[in-house]
């Protein structure tokens, strides 16, 4: 980010006086700021006056070869969570189909050293 200190109308930006901020997807290369939230935003620029950003194509490699099992009781409680709505519908059929393991039904996991207090006793 090159320029700093100008909006679009090179009125210097107060930056501690800024209350909000806005980045909108339709367009990357400006911020959107207002100095109090009744106000009407304000434009700047985040490209400099060099050459223009070349966008690579990225592509993800996965992580893991496949997906790792959950217990029992996390799945159910997910599962819990779709019910009630708390999870988006879109989401409902990924979460039932998540694997589970029958062993890790009961398994929670140990404290990684013995915590011993004045309170514990």
């Amino acid at each position: 980010m090159k320029n700093r200190n100008k909006d679009e109308n090179w009125d210097a930006v107060s930056w501690l006086l800024v209350k909000s901020f806005q980045h909108r997807h339709d367009s990357l290369e400006t911020v959107l700021y207002r100095y109090g939230f009744d106000e009407h935003f304000q434009k700047f620029s985040i490209r400099g006056r060099g050459r223009a950003p070349t966008i690579q194509e990225l592509s993800l490699v996965p992580a893991y070869s496949k997906s790792f099992p959950i217990s029992m009781a996390k799945k159910s409680d997910l599962l819990e969570l779709c019910k009630k709505l708390a999870i988006l519908q879109e989401f409902h059929p990924w979460y039932a189909n998540l694997q589970t393991l029958d062993a890790l039904r009961h398994s929670a996991p140990e404290p990684a050293a013995e915590h011993t207090d004045e309170w514990s006793r």
